[in-house]
């Protein structure tokens, strides 16, 4: 994953870059929640897409995925992978339960 192809995600959606982001951090979330995706995965795409935003030297506000990137991130200090799942689910809930509290469309499952 480069910046090149965020920009193209952006334009072939016709979203901004933050609008790119927040709803690849929703759509992970949602699909870790549900067990489809694993925890080392979901963290290396976070820890990647991470990279991915700091070489857009992107100044806007990408809320969203940052609570997903979050998750993981807190997640990684854990002595093991099996405590570094289960923080990052419970983190991955709530962030799910603030979405779907704040637009019911939003649901988690």
């Amino acid at each position: 994953m480069s910046k090149p192809d965020i920009d193209r995600w952006a334009e072939t959606g016709g979203m901004g870059v933050e609008e790119v982001f927040d709803a690849i951090g929703v759509g992970l979330a949602k699909d870790y929640d549900r067990g489809i995706l694993t925890w080392g995965f979901c963290d290396r795409v976070a820890n990647d897409l991470f990279g991915v935003l700091v070489q857009t030297e992107f100044s806007g506000q990408c809320d969203l995925f940052w609570q997903f990137y979050l998750a993981f991130d807190c997640s990684e200090m854990k002595p093991t992978e099996a405590e570094s799942d289960a923080l990052a689910r419970e983190e991955i809930a709530k962030f799910l339960s603030s979405l779907a509290a704040a637009d019911p469309n939003l649901k988690s499952r």
